[in-house]
């Protein structure tokens, strides 16, 4: 298991393809020496495969399913549906890395720059969003089944009395009825066919919403518990000063949503085997308790 979405794929193809250069780094740095020229030249060579790593991933087809808005807006209630796009600019990232990257920065404080890049952000963002949009979507789902039970339960005791023995449907009712199940079938179809969230929220899990599901808070949970939440040492790199914005509010990096989200998702990239073989993890796993929005298969 895996975080998911495709800010993780963002995030985890530079960490991997960058994961051999920053163990450089850590020994250039532990070696020490006279000249910073090979510090220089090492660090160079980090930024420029990092800039190649952003540049790949954010051509890649699966992150391209995420261009274009800058709105904020759900589908219940009548609100606008979340656009799923954002706008990459890779030049901004590029000038982000060089302009927070020093020879002596630490493999730790490097990663933490990658990931407050503001593509990284923008897109983990942008998962937040369509996160929270399936969650209303699911409380409003679980809302109407329980309308739905207390109706039913309602019609069984009047049948039950006999109330409504003297009320019983005729044909034409009878027949709007069949109509009307035929109607949203048709609908559904129609829905699937075009694209249109078809989401069976009775089989999607979230944690917070669904007793025993595990996801990101499980994540903290037990980061916390290794001492490795909140991340060590950021208060020591440049990433601790940094501000955010997030609908017109300005947060630092441990209270931006997209940012605390990222450097959840850096933690738990660097201790997967021990939350990978969580017994908890495991056994979540094949009762289908693990929240989609921050885990996939």
């Amino acid at each position: 298991l895996v975080p998911s979405s495709n800010n993780d794929l963002l995030v985890k193809s530079s960490f991997v393809t960058l994961k051999p250069s920053t163990m450089a780094v850590e020994e250039e740095l532990a070696a020490g020496g006279s000249s910073s020229l090979p510090l220089l030249a090492g660090l160079g060579l980090v930024i420029a495969l990092i800039v190649l790593a952003l540049r790949f991933v954010q051509k890649s087809d699966k992150v391209q399913t995420v261009t274009e808005t800058k709105t904020k807006s759900g589908s219940a209630g009548g609100k606008k549906p979340i656009d799923n796009k954002v706008t990459l600019n890779p030049q901004a990232d590029a000038a982000y890395l060089v302009n927070n990257l020093r020879p002596d920065s630490t493999p730790l404080e490097i990663l933490y720059v990658i990931a407050t890049t503001p593509d990284t952000v923008l897109v983990s963002s942008k998962h937040i969003d369509m996160a929270a949009d399936l969650r209303e979507k699911k409380l409003a789902h679980l809302k109407e089944k329980e309308n739905e039970a207390s109706h039913k339960s309602m019609e069984d005791v009047i049948d039950d009395d006999g109330w409504a023995e003297d009320d019983e449907e005729d044909a034409d009712a009878k027949a709007a009825k069949k109509a009307a199940e035929e109607k949203e079938k048709e609908a559904k179809r129609l829905a699937k066919a075009t694209g249109k969230d078809t989401t069976d929220f009775n089989k999607v899990k979230l944690e917070g919403i669904d007793e025993g599901v595990l996801g990101q808070n499980w994540v903290v949970d037990n980061l916390t518990k290794m001492g490795s939440w909140p991340p060590p040492k950021l208060n020591d790199t440049i990433v601790k000063d940094k501000k955010f914005s997030d609908n017109g509010n300005i947060l630092g990096p441990l209270d931006h949503p997209g940012v605390r989200r990222n450097l959840i998702m850096t933690m738990g990239r660097l201790h997967a085997k021990q939350l990978n073989t969580h017994p908890e993890l495991i056994a979540a796993g094949p009762k289908g308790l693990i929240d989609p929005t921050y885990f996939q298969a």
